[in-house]
């Protein structure tokens, strides 16, 4: 429930942005090189249903203006336990038609058109919250909605505009809404061979109506918190590695609600019997060096 939430509403903000112009020119580059990589992906997340983790290796593939991660290995654990490969069943992995040793084909840029063109859902629960994880910590660098490349110094900070969407998932989640209202992008540093940015949304607005038994659905209306930190290579823009700062969701379940989507901002709801709270961490990290040249290790 909770993973898909930053993914869905970075895809809709930027079909809706033109690409930015670079006011000043410089000699440092934010957007990743053309190359591949092998990253590793690690999401662990505590609700009041227990601790799970997931973690994902892809290689990311960057030719031509065109990005894709491609998932090589997919574990889960819950708990303390270590982790253990995780599978797909055969009917999913033939609908997600991916290339023979490789799991799935995410798109990254452009950007896909929505969560269901990210990859098919019939994958797994927790790897399709893992693919949809991955995505914002990729889309900070490459977007231009973002305004990353506008950034013309180190402690420079630069508003995006805030951005409302919506999607489906049955039979458990039959609505989702989220509101943001603006965000910010941040340089915290550069040096010649790291910087480091800070994204951050201001307190989001989030409904989910989500079907809890045969009979019985609930709505969960609340706020979620989301900052993200990204260090790349200045020379190139190679990315060196991503995690989130704050990634947490306080939710009032209100039970039972009749309906099946979202009620309007302000309408008057039953008193909530219960709140659900979720806190995340992310993080992301190469497994080898970047195979192309452009990645260079001299300044």
């Amino acid at each position: 429930m909770r993973r898909v939430l930053i993914a869905a509403l970075l895809l809709t903000s930027c079909r809706h942005q033109p690409p930015a112009t670079e006011a000043t020119p410089r000699v440092w580059r934010v957007a990743r090189p053309e190359g591949s990589a092998l990253y590793r992906f690690t999401s662990t997340q505590s609700s009041p249903s227990g601790k799970s983790r997931v973690r994902l290796t892809f290689r990311l593939d960057h030719a031509k203006g065109v990005e894709t991660a491609t998932i090589v290995g997919y574990e889960h654990a819950t708990d303390t336990l270590p982790f253990a490969h995780a599978t797909i069943d055969a009917t999913c992995r033939r609908r997600l038609g991916a290339p023979s040793g490789t799991l799935a084909v995410l798109p990254i840029t452009p950007p896909p058109a929505d969560l269901h063109a990210l990859i098919d859902g019939c994958v797994p629960d927790d790897l399709f919250g893992a693919a949809t994880d991955i995505l914002p910590l990729l889309m900070i660098q490459m977007q231009p909605r973002f305004r990353a490349g506008e950034l013309s110094r180190a402690g420079a900070r630069l508003r995006f505009d805030g951005y409302t969407t919506g999607w489906r998932r049955p039979p458990r989640t039959l609505d989702a809404r989220i509101v943001a209202d603006s965000g910010f992008v941040r340089l915290d540093s550069l040096g010649p061979r790291r910087a480091v940015l800070t994204w951050d949304t201001s307190p989001m607005a989030v409904d989910l109506v989500v079907q809890i038994a045969p009979t019985q659905r609930a709505l969960l209306r609340g706020r979620e918190w989301f900052s993200a930190r990204v260090a790349f290579d200045p020379r190139d823009g190679r990315l060196l590695e991503a995690w989130t700062d704050a990634d947490s969701l306080v939710l009032p379940m209100h039970l039972p609600y009749a309906g099946t989507t979202a009620p309007a901002a302000g309408a008057v709801l039953s008193p909530p019997i219960s709140t659900v709270r979720i806190v995340r961490t992310l993080r992301l990290e190469p497994m080898e060096p970047f195979s192309d040249s452009s990645s260079r290790d001299t300044p």
